[in-house]
């Protein structure tokens, strides 16, 4: 009997969709640990977006958010790894954007 997990594997390979699957896993372990670390009041400053070339790009409202995301990046980094064994990200990229747009996976 095959499990689900073989199953969505196969889909994934199929679909040629596994890379985006996995970035997208990633920037969502990004996110929790955001929404975890960051003070209260600069939790929507801050909002992981992608991840290209083992480099996760995090986009913040404010040079203090990303200031505080660059001193922590080693952190988020290990957080990642820890969710997600597999995980090929190696560094983390600021940019800073005039807002953030909500966004659901």
């Amino acid at each position: 009997m095959k499990h689900v997990s073989d199953l969505l594997g196969s889909l994934l390979e199929r679909k040629h969709i596994r890379a985006q699957v996995h970035a997208a896993r990633m920037v969502d372990a990004a996110n929790v640990w955001l929404e975890e670390t960051l003070p209260p009041a600069r939790r929507d400053d801050v909002c992981a977006m992608s991840v290209k070339d083992g480099r996760l790009f995090v986009a913040c409202t404010s040079s203090a958010s990303a200031m505080f995301v660059n001193d922590r990046s080693p952190d988020l980094l290990a957080s990642i790894c820890r969710a997600l064994p597999s995980a090929s990200v190696t560094s983390v990229h600021t940019g800073l954007m005039s807002e953030l747009h909500p966004h659901e996976f």
